[in-house]
């Protein structure tokens, strides 16, 4: 990595990860940035930690619950360097990957990991998008995009 300014991109391997990815490019690409592709994975996120289809996401198979922290990381892991970080169209040398552990699978600890990761690498400001989910099973399971514009310490940037 080089001593450019670091952009977090938060990214939740669903559609709208093209979103945030296009409006990095358009905006940032080509500028010098260093771009950190960062997801979190919990307990419960085990079943919406990848696309529905796994071959969507050019994988085997989409995680089960079954599965450990470390084989869903590498799954993760994979889907954010072969499938999102060439969208970026930068060198590889611009790019990190980077799976974050949140022992809740609540909205704000998975905020909270994104913030203090940026906080960590001193990054210019956060990137994500903002996952439309229906408003009933946000009222139970609360926004990760709410948690991070109530309490993010790092510029923040939704793309909608």
């Amino acid at each position: 990595m080089s001593q450019n300014s670091v952009i977090v991109i938060a990214v939740k391997n669903s559609k709208v990860t093209d979103k945030v990815v296009q409006y990095a490019l358009k905006h940032f690409g080509g500028r010098g940035y260093d771009f950190h592709l960062v997801n979190v994975v919990t307990p419960i996120h085990q079943l919406n930690a990848m696309p529905a289809s796994g071959a969507a996401a050019g994988l085997a198979r989409a995680p089960t619950s079954s599965q450990t922290f470390q084989e869903q990381e590498l799954q993760v892991q994979r889907f954010l360097m072969e499938e999102v970080a060439p969208k970026l169209g930068v060198s590889k040398n611009a790019v990190k990957t980077m799976v974050l552990r949140s022992a809740s699978g609540g909205s704000e600890a998975i905020g909270a990991a994104i913030d203090e990761y940026a906080r960590n690498v001193g990054a210019m400001m956060v990137l994500m998008t903002r996952h439309a989910k229906p408003q009933l099973q946000e009222m139970f399971t609360g926004s990760v995009t709410v948690s991070c514009v109530k309490k993010c310490t790092v510029p923040l940037t939704i793309v909608h």
